[in-house]
Parts: C-alpha cells; sequence; structure tokens
C-alpha cells in the first residue's frame, strides 16, 4: 500500500522528503525515491513551512506510540508493550 500511496504522490506532485542538505546534493533524485519514503507516512500532505512544498511527511510519534498500545491490548498482553519492546 505504501508503494501505491507513493506512487499517486509522485503522479501529483506531493512525494518528496526532505534529507540532509549534502545527500541531497550529493543524489538530486533521492527524495523522489521511494526507498529514502517514510515508513509510516501520513494520511494526509501538508505544506512543509521551511521549503514551502507540499509533502507527505511521516506520522506523529504519539500515533505509532497509540497504535502499538492498542494493538497490545488488543492481543491480550499482560506486560506492558510499547514500540521499543
Amino acid at each position: 500500500m505504501k508503494k501505491a500511496l507513493h506512487q499517486r504522490d509522485l503522479a501529483t506532485g506531493f512525494s518528496e522528503t526532505t534529507l540532509p542538505d549534502a545527500l541531497a546534493a550529493k543524489y538530486p533524485n533521492a527524495s523522489r525515491e521511494f526507498r529514502w519514503q517514510f515508513v509510516f507516512p501520513s494520511g494526509r500532505v501538508s505544506m512543509d513551512p521551511r521549503s514551502g512544498k507540499v509533502r507527505r511527511h511521516h506520522l506523529h510519534e504519539s500515533t505509532v506510540q497509540k497504535a502499538v498500545t492498542t494493538a497490545a491490548r488488543r492481543a491480550g498482553l499482560n506486560k506492558k508493550a510499547g514500540c521499543h519492546t
């Protein structure tokens, strides 16, 4: 699904991620490649305040943490579980 989302974003001009300056200069097309996109992409695009470009950013860390906690609870785990356990 993430690759299909990336392909749709490419078609609409939104599929570009932010890379460190040196990496962006060395590999100018890398920001559009699938392998550099976020593991947990946001469900919507938004404007990057630094560059003014509309991009799909990553999910906020609390969203991932809540999803893992909910999954652990639904799985019936008796111990506390989180993203790092």
